[in-house]
């Protein structure tokens, strides 16, 4: 399978920030202050008050950080298999702003549902973009399985996803899961430190979800130039 630039060039940044804070471990602490997100910083409260254009690029930053091998790879993998299929589909430059749109909204969102207790403690991870890639592919890849994913096969309308039961069955599974093991993790682990943001999670799954036709590229008329055919009138 033929990895696509912008998916690999995304787990290449990954690694290489994870690599530096293994590599500097004494700048580490140095790198979460200034690219994690902290909710605090965001909306202008203490003890970040007065920080807020740095809590704006943080919106964005923050998806480049993990809290170890184990997250990085396992987001690693999963952008790898969701967002393969939408950078093929849309194109590398729709993709990356459609993921770093995508990223910004998941992290907003944790944000404004943050408790008081957890507006200084940072959030990282690029999950929120791997959920959107997710909401994304879930509107075509599973749907025409068998067809080119390469922006010839139509888009699920979101009218149409009430009645589609493998995609609202897949959504109703995905939103309870992390609900439940959002709600739980923290009982298992110590504080803070055992939270994840779930919230962030379905902020993006369904950003991606929502947003992906504004996105997507023209379709393709037979010949291979952009136009509005429909997919089921000419592909044989």
């Amino acid at each position: 399978m033929r990895i696509p630039f912008t998916i690999a060039a995304l787990i290449a940044s990954f690694v290489a920030v994870q690599l530096s804070l293994v590599l500097f471990p004494d700048y580490e602490r140095a790198l979460l202050f200034h690219f994690a997100l902290f909710p605090a910083r965001v909306l202008g409260d203490a003890p970040l008050a007065g920080q807020s254009l740095l809590g704006v690029l943080n919106l964005l930053s923050y998806g480049w950080l993990h809290g170890g091998w184990g997250h990085c790879a396992i987001n690693s993998l999963w952008l790898l298999a969701f967002g393969t299929p939408l950078a093929r589909r849309m194109g590398a430059l729709r993709f990356l702003i459609f993921y770093c749109a995508c990223v910004v909204l998941a992290g907003l969102g944790q944000v404004l549902v943050s408790s008081d207790a957890m507006q200084v403690v940072p959030i990282i991870g690029a999950s929120g973009g791997v959920a959107a890639c997710m909401g994304g592919a879930l509107r075509f890849a599973f749907i025409y399985r068998g067809a080119d994913n390469d922006g010839n096969t139509p888009l699920l309308p979101l009218r149409d996803i009430p009645r589609t039961r493998p995609v609202l069955m897949f959504i109703l599974i995905w939103v309870i899961f992390n609900v439940v093991f959002g709600l739980t993790a923290p009982l298992l682990g110590q504080g803070e430190v055992g939270s994840i943001a779930w919230q962030a999670h379905l902020v993006g799954f369904f950003a991606g979800l929502c947003l992906l036709r504004w996105f997507d590229a023209p379709p393709r008329s037979p010949s291979g130039g952009p136009g509005q055919v429909p997919y089921g009138q000419w592909r044989q």
